[in-house]
């Protein structure tokens, strides 16, 4: 069943399977009378740039999302890049105590519980079981 909005311009006949969308390239390279291999029309995977702190809760709930969401179109093709980035660049080598850390960056340890308790909500949505209460250590990316 093809989209309602498919947009002819680009030459493309867009299907939708549930949520995932892709160019049906047999049915329209017959259509136009072009060659599946000509350089415009050769398939490529999705390019996927990701930049995530390997210690941010909000970078794990990302990829937890962005793995559901590859899960409902199994056919898409992509090329997943993960790149370093340090959410903390001025901690130091040994890390920070952890109340020292939350006040710091968040000014009390009200607002930080506030912030962490919309983070643990957010994690249970996507399945996982944070408990930051456990943590004494603040680290160091590095």
């Amino acid at each position: 069943m093809l989209a309602d909005n498919v947009d002819r311009k680009d030459h493309s006949v867009v299907r939708q399977l549930g949520h995932c969308f892709f160019v049906d390239f047999q049915t329209e390279t017959r259509s136009l009378g072009v060659s599946i291999t000509d350089p415009w029309y050769i398939l490529r995977p999705v390019k996927i740039d990701i930049v995530s702190d390997v210690i941010c809760p909000w970078c794990y709930i990302g990829k937890r999302r962005l793995e559901r969401a590859l899960a409902q179109c199994p056919d898409l093709a992509v090329d997943i890049n993960w790149w370093a980035f340090q959410l903390n660049p001025d901690m130091p080598p040994g890390g920070m105590e952890r109340e020292s850390y939350l006040a710091t960056k968040f000014g009390s340890a009200e607002q930080a519980r506030q912030i962490y308790a919309t983070i643990t909500e957010a994690g249970a949505d996507a399945k996982m079981d944070f408990r930051f209460a456990r943590i004494q250590r603040t680290p160091n990316t590095l």
